[in-house]
């Protein structure tokens, strides 16, 4: 696994995470919607969408106790806490797989000395590329199987959607002006009234049907030359309104966020259907943007316009970067309502839409609150059964390593070797990096860590507190672990024990003491109270 993999692993859980709360926003947004389907105005039924793009473009949120995701029974995965252990975990693995990285023919080539005998008469490439597929094979996850198959699918949607825009964007590029005056006096008096200062070129084509815009940062308004011989100049007013509201609200820019938020979330149907009803919500709220610069008695032409487009101008593909009239009859049925019923801007609906998009982005822009790890600590002090043994083994090679590990902690079964890897982890470890020891600049060890116990430890369904061993037999272990290196003088330790609540994993700290001060350095070690595995020592 190279630091690219690890990253992609990192962005495919926030992805999967970001949708399955996004998902549970989508439910309360068409609930609120719903419930107050007649009284907030088109924009604000529009706008209720953002919270959506934002939790899912969001890298990182404050936990609260008011989040909507603590309702949850799955609320622990979606605490900063799980984000956070699921980063570590990918991050162990790397650093587990590093150990697949072959710097020379002598290196992580043969796994013990079983293997030199099975391999003495089979040619080295041979051997390295043999073990090298065996140890991709065992690497593989279900997790990595749907992170390429997600991966997959993310690339050859972005292929197509790339391609269909260049292609739109090259029969664009190359169509004329329009130059019809009445058609641009029509034009220039609407940018004015809708206050619009951006210089929008005005293209004459018949690759899209209908009218359009496109682009966002220097967009054009695409119309046919059929449309152009038919409409009057009352009708371009209408349209101009409406293709200019678009322009104003950034309407292509959005699009396309929520496009390439699609193509990442591919997997979730739900995330494809807000993004249709957040179109045809987008088109409501323009008509009624387009509706605020027109006089009331106009309204029952501007509709009139907006249906004959409908029947006789659309058939336009629907493109992040093009954004043109569209719509089934259901969605024009409501657009006529709402331009039927439609009232300037009112400063109560106003305020009771703002308040309703605050309302839901103080609840669901923040993330489940995390169970916090409750540590028991107790502090004792033991008098020891016989005084400290005054041991400070040095260790200059992995042989002395590994008659350390037997003589002093009872590990073995482990073959310990130079960490000669390009990012290397530890002093000496296992080839399999079931092991590390560190070594310190005065050739002792400073600490230990059992990478099998650890992975035995996160594997298990772990078991009911009472088969635990009891705290009194893993305190009697650490003192007898740590009696070898204290000093010969050391009559009575303060032992510390802290683990957190409804955990097995233990930590305890010995240190020296005498007369209720403490007298020297600690020695850490923890344990899987679960089974009485060392986990790390740090003598």
């Amino acid at each position: 696994m190279t630091y690219v993999q690890m990253y992609i692993q990192v962005f495919f859980d926030w992805v999967i995470r970001a949708s399955l709360m996004a998902s549970v926003l989508v439910v309360l947004i068409v609930l609120i919607k719903w419930m107050l389907r007649n009284k907030l105005q088109p924009k604000w039924h529009y706008l209720l969408w953002l919270p959506v793009v934002i939790r899912l473009v969001l890298p990182w949120a404050p936990e609260s106790s008011y989040s909507v995701y603590n309702l949850l029974p799955i609320k622990q995965q979606l605490s900063n806490e799980f984000l956070s252990g699921s980063l570590d975990d990918i991050s162990n693995r790397y650093e587990q797989q590093l150990k697949n990285k072959v710097n020379s023919p002598s290196e992580w080539t043969l796994q013990g000395p079983s293997d030199v005998h099975s391999a003495a008469y089979v040619p080295e490439k041979q051997v390295h590329a043999k073990q090298s597929f065996v140890d991709l094979l065992s690497t593989i996850t279900l997790r990595d199987i749907l992170l390429f198959g997600w991966l997959l699918v993310v690339i050859v949607l972005s292929l197509v959607t790339l391609i269909a825009n260049i292609n739109v964007y090259r029969r664009i590029k190359k169509q004329p002006k329009v130059t019809n005056p009445a058609v641009l006096q029509v034009f220039e008096q609407c940018k004015r009234q809708m206050s619009v200062k951006q210089p929008i070129l005005l293209t004459e084509t018949d690759a899209v049907p209908s009218p359009a815009v496109y682009g966002f940062m220097k967009p054009r308004i695409l119309l046919s030359r059929s449309l152009i011989r038919s409409m009057d100049a009352d009708q371009f007013r209408y349209i101009f309104n409406h293709e200019l509201a678009h322009i104003k609200r950034r309407d292509v820019a959005m699009n396309w966020l929520m496009h390439v938020l699609v193509i990442l979330h591919w997997f979730n149907p739900i995330m494809w259907v807000v993004y249709a009803r957040m179109r045809a919500d987008q088109e409501v709220a323009c008509d009624a943007l387009a509706l605020s610069y027109i006089h009331a008695e106009h309204k029952a032409a501007y509709g009139q316009t907006i249906i004959n487009l409908l029947e006789h101008y659309t058939g336009v593909r629907r493109y992040p970067g093009l954004v043109g009239l569209s719509g089934n009859y259901k969605h024009l049925k409501r657009r006529i309502l709402m331009i039927k019923h439609f009232k300037k801007n009112s400063i109560r609906l106003s305020v009771l839409g703002l308040a309703t998009l605050i309302t839901v982005c103080s609840f669901s822009l923040v993330n489940a609150q995390g169970t916090p790890a409750e540590l028991k600590e107790t502090v004792e002090v033991v008098k020891l059964s016989q005084p400290g043994g005054g041991q400070s083994p040095t260790v200059k090679t992995a042989e002395e390593a590994n008659q350390v590990l037997q003589k002093y902690f009872n590990l073995t079964g482990f073959s310990l070797i130079p960490d000669e890897r390009e990012v290397a982890t530890a002093s000496y470890v296992t080839t399999d990096d079931s092991m590390r020891v560190w070594i310190g600049p005065n050739k002792k060890i400073i600490g230990i860590n059992d990478m099998k116990a650890w992975k035995d430890k996160k594997n298990r369904i772990e078991t009911k507190k009472e088969q635990w061993i009891s705290i009194d037999q893993i305190k009697e272990k650490a003192i007898q672990l740590a009696q070898p290196f204290l000093d010969v003088s050391v009559q009575e330790v303060q032992i510390t024990t802290t683990h957190p609540h409804n955990d097995s994993y233990i930590i305890l700290d010995i240190i020296p003491s005498s007369e209720g001060n403490l007298t020297g350095d600690p020695f850490r070690i923890s344990f899987d109270q679960s089974t009485g595995a060392i986990l790390n020592v740090n003598p």
